[in-house]
């Protein structure tokens, strides 16, 4: 090894003082990034409660709307509709409900790497626990098809039920879009340190 390779090879070795400098950063990121997390997990377990007494309590009114009341102008149609709405709220209050024990387990993981895969899976845009939406806007699509068509009811039927659809899963995109948008904000970010943060466990 020539003078110039050794002279390059000794400044790329740090002293004692910048090692413990580097470690204490890195020490603060990673404190930085579990404040985050935290942060936004009281912000979710605050959220999924009110939104599950929400949807329980909008669960039990659409039984009482719909399938209790006696009233002789309710159609089938109207009591089938309603029962849409009854299955679509006690769907999504179960995903809440789960949502929130989830978030709140974590306060006992003892270990570090778990509780960064836990995040990652929370952090995600997109998880298996979300393909229950899908009967859910299914189950909300058959409800409301007959009340907002029949707005339209000058159109022909055929026309009514493709505008009513193209209203509707027009307002699912643009829902989708700015959810997207807010995640890759808010929540891309965090997800990315997290995953680098397991990386480094996978390389030890």
């Amino acid at each position: 090894m020539d003078f110039d390779q050794l002279s390059k090879k000794y400044r790329n070795i740090k002293s004692p003082a910048e090692q413990l400098s580097d470690a204490t950063k890195d020490a603060g990121k990673a404190n930085n990034i579990f404040e985050k997390i935290k942060k936004h997990d009281t912000y979710s377990k605050k959220q999924s409660k009110q939104f599950y007494i929400i949807t329980s309590i909008a669960a039990v009114v659409y039984v009482l709307i719909f399938i209790v009341n006696p009233d002789p102008d309710l159609t089938l149609k109207n009591r089938l509709a309603g029962s849409a709405f009854i299955l679509a709220s006690v769907i999504l209050a179960f995903l809440f409900k789960i949502k929130h024990k989830r978030i709140s387990n974590t306060m006992y993981l003892s270990s570090t790497k778990k509780f960064l895969e836990e995040a990652q899976k929370r952090f995600r845009f997109w998880n298996r626990n979300q393909l229950w939406l899908i009967p859910v806007v299914l189950l909300v699509d058959v409800a409301s098809l007959g009340s907002i068509s029949k707005y339209f009811d000058f159109l022909s039927q055929t026309s009514s039920v493709i505008l009513s659809q193209f209203l509707y899963f027009g307002l699912l995109a643009f829902g989708f879009f700015m959810g997207k948008k807010s995640w890759t904000k808010k929540k891309k970010p965090i997800l990315l340190k997290i995953e680098k943060m397991l990386a480094a466990f996978d390389e030890q």
